[in-house]
């Protein structure tokens, strides 16, 4: 039982993060880089600096929107809560001091309920229910290209 508690707790883990990339990658599409400036985005995160796959994956977009904005969007990480906590991220976005970060369902389930049912751990359990309210919360975006 232990084993397969374990290994249905990696690909929730897995498809947060996916989420969290896709929503962030969402928002720097939405900045125009014909800015002369560079810009630096704040990216607030609860996780430590480690080697770890998520972070080699962070790093890696962090790099690759360097890259792909020619240097005229920086994106600095700060690790460990160290910019925001973790339970007050999507305040922390919403009011400035961090441009991008890690969101969790758990601590914004009154702002965003479907997004917490989208969670099957958090939400109703059932991952016919779950795909639909992530269906419904998603319908009438614009796909990113």
């Amino acid at each position: 039982m232990r084993e397969s508690n374990m290994t249905t707790k990696k690909p929730r883990k897995l498809i947060r993060f996916a989420t969290s990339t896709v929503l962030m990658l969402a928002l720097a599409a939405g900045f125009q880089t014909a800015q002369a400036d560079a810009r630096t985005l704040n990216f607030a995160t609860p996780r430590p600096p480690t080697e770890r796959p998520t972070n080699d994956v962070l790093r890696w977009w962090v790099d690759e929107v360097n890259a792909r904005t020619g240097g005229t969007i920086e994106i600095k990480v700060h690790w460990l809560q160290s910019l925001v906590a973790f339970r007050d991220a999507a305040r922390g976005i919403q009011s400035g001091v961090a441009d991008i970060g890690d969101v969790t369902p758990e601590y914004t389930a009154a702002r965003n309920p479907l997004w917490a049912i989208t969670q099957t751990e958090t939400g109703s359990g059932d991952n016919y229910i779950a795909t639909e309210a992530w269906r419904r919360a998603t319908n009438g975006f614009t796909p990113l290209e």
